[in-house]
């Protein structure tokens, strides 16, 4: 594959999973990040200017889906914590209310 078709499909995974992220669909990153390791891969070690630009804007967009990642796994983690609070109360509501 030439290095230029090779760029231009790396940015366009790039965007899919900038929009993937941004949508919170997780598993579609990961899928798309497998993708376009694959490209990542066949990068020739010689770069013209668009490919370090195109190299550049992944590890720029990498670090900043990966704080938004990391902020999901927080939020998602003391929303199943909290769920689980309830579900305890439940129960000892249920056992309580069953004497």
């Amino acid at each position: 594959m030439e290095q230029t078709e090779l760029i231009t499909q790396l940015d366009a995974l790039t965007d899919a999973i900038e929009h993937a992220a941004a949508m919170a669909d997780w598993a579609e990153a990961v899928r798309l990040v497998d993708a376009r390791w694959t490209l990542v891969a066949m990068l020739a070690a010689d770069q013209p200017p668009a490919g370090i630009a195109a190299i550049r804007r992944m590890q720029t967009s990498n670090d900043r889906i990966f704080s938004d990642a990391q902020r999901a796994q927080q939020e998602l983690t003391d929303e199943y914590q909290a769920a689980m609070g309830r579900v305890q109360a439940v129960g000892q509501y249920q056992s309580i209310a069953s004497r």
